[in-house]
């Protein structure tokens, strides 16, 4: 398990044991992001200071600082076979990395606020971003093109993921969608109650 920390550090831990096996020190900021390569060797960190970096979970070392973004870094991602990661930061753009020449493939600009959230889909074929200016973006992860523009949040957008066949967002104010990939339809789900066990939400369908 790997976490992330706004005392600068991020953490390795045995989920199994629950014991830390690594601290991995040298970013001057906090860090606000976190991500975990496919087989498990490595970890990217994302933080405050303007930075991501890519260390080797078993020895702790630094292996290499990305410095692409131009203010917080806030978001990571690997590509589901490893060989790219994408970042997201305040300066409203995501980055897609290559991990072998460590050069910048794609720049996704079309955000016009931070840029929180970044998500692979499992085949690697889509990127989505999730931003401040309410909106999330389905991209071309090949070619760095908007696929669709997502609007229906009514704050900040926080996170995406990909499930098989829904991308789900989350914003700022109580609100959770998720757009069916195939269909194309939005089902918002708004909390109208909450129990002892946690927060309800029902379903209203938008075509």
């Amino acid at each position: 398990v790997g976490t992330a920390s706004r005392d600068g550090t991020s953490g390795g831990w045995g989920a199994v044991s629950g014991e830390r096996r690594s601290t991995l020190s040298g970013h001057t900021d906090s860090v606000v992001g976190i991500a975990c390569s496919p087989d498990g060797s490595r970890v990217a960190s994302a933080s405050r200071d303007g930075s991501a970096r890519i260390w080797n979970i078993h020895s702790a070392e630094s292996l290499v600082t990305l410095v692409g973004q131009t203010d917080w870094v806030f978001g990571a991602a690997y590509s589901p076979d490893g060989t790219q990661i994408a970042s997201s930061g305040d300066d409203g753009v995501a980055r897609l990395i290559d991990l072998k020449s460590w050069e910048t493939l794609h720049k996704f600009v079309g955000h016009t606020d931070h840029v929180r959230g970044v998500a692979f889909s499992s085949d690697g074929s889509r990127l989505a971003t999730g931003s401040y200016d309410h909106t999330a973006r389905i991209w071309d992860a090949a070619t760095g093109t908007t696929l669709h523009t997502l609007i229906g949040h009514d704050a900040a957008i926080e996170g995406v993921a990909f499930s098989y066949c829904l991308l789900y967002t989350s914003d700022a104010a109580d609100e959770r969608s998720s757009v069916d990939l195939g269909g194309r339809r939005t089902i918002k789900k708004k909390k109208h109650t909450k129990t002892h066990g946690g927060e309800i939400y029902r379903e209203n369908e938008k075509e």
